[in-house]
């Protein structure tokens, strides 16, 4: 089985259809590129941090050893 997506950006106000393999930004909605590009960047990129899913306290951990925070201050 294959999945098509379509990734609408925060706040953006869609009035009808969205096509498979779309990206779209803005108000109202617009088509600025397609979403297996973006995915596929995304993912590759080496500073992705994908912290979707996990207990609050990891996921704190997990941010501040990436970011180089210790207790709110940049180490």
């Amino acid at each position: 089985m294959r999945f098509f997506v379509c990734i609408v950006g925060p706040g953006a106000v869609v009035r009808g259809k969205v096509a498979d393999n779309t990206l779209v930004f803005g108000n109202p909605a617009r088509e600025i590129g397609r979403a297996s590009l973006y995915l596929e960047r995304l993912l590759l990129a080496p500073d992705t941090l994908d912290t979707y899913g996990l207990p609050l306290a990891e996921r704190r951990a997990l941010q501040r050893a990436h970011f180089g925070l210790h207790d709110g201050v940049v180490c």
